[in-house]
């Protein structure tokens, strides 16, 4: 019987929240199609295979930003999609809430060209310090997003969510903050140290959001 009422509860939520979760789906998709836009190789007079494909390997900044950023931005999505999940209907706060995350997340190729463009010059240190920071900005949006959601006062979670669901949620988004300052940390003793931890909490975020 309870099962039951879960699904019921789950598909009255769709109903509910379906217009937010699409939207949002869009924006992720738009940012996610956006990184690959990003590297290409600019057209130069006098090209020969063996110089086309000097620049197509010089260009490996670009795909190591790019695949970070695309594995952080899927990450994110699963996130968001797993925290709405739990969100019975929004409200005019929680909407707003999440317009700002997609804000955020829309500009994400913007951080991920610069780190791409600047990670092997002289500027490599505010190029990650920026790249770092942007994914901490992303993970206070998320905490405000999912403080709106669970206010008892304003009773937008499903029944079936338990003070227990809240806390663990409540802990993977610390978790998730407490690691993107460190990343954002480690870019300012060494940009590559913030890269590699960056890549690295990859690891976090695929454990704590997998079913």
């Amino acid at each position: 019987m309870k099962t039951e009422q879960v699904s019921i509860e789950q598909a009255e939520s769709r109903e509910s929240t379906g217009r937010v979760e699409a939207f949002s789906d869009g924006i992720f998709g738009v940012a996610i199609t956006l990184l690959s836009l990003e590297i290409g190789v600019e057209e130069y007079a006098n090209a020969t295979n063996a110089n086309l494909f000097n620049n197509i390997l010089e260009l490996w900044p670009k795909y190591i930003a790019y695949f970070n950023s695309f594995a952080t931005v899927l990450l994110m999505w699963l996130a968001h999609h797993q925290m709405f999940r739990l969100i019975k209907k929004p409200n005019s706060s929680l909407i707003l809430a999440n317009g700002l995350l997609l804000l955020i997340v829309a500009l994400v190729p913007f951080p991920t060209k610069t780190v791409g463009q600047f990670i092997d010059t002289e500027a490599k240190n505010v190029a990650v310090e920026f790249y770092t920071g942007y994914f901490l900005l992303v993970n206070f949006a998320y905490m405000l997003l999912w403080k709106i959601a669970a206010a008892k006062t304003k009773g937008l979670l499903h029944s079936f969510v338990t003070d227990e669901i809240v806390s663990a949620v409540n802990s993977r988004i610390r978790i998730g903050g407490l690691i993107n300052l460190t990343c954002f940390s480690l870019s300012f003793i060494n940009p590559w140290l913030g890269i590699i931890a960056n890549i690295i909490s990859w690891i976090y975020w695929v454990v704590a959001f997998k079913e």
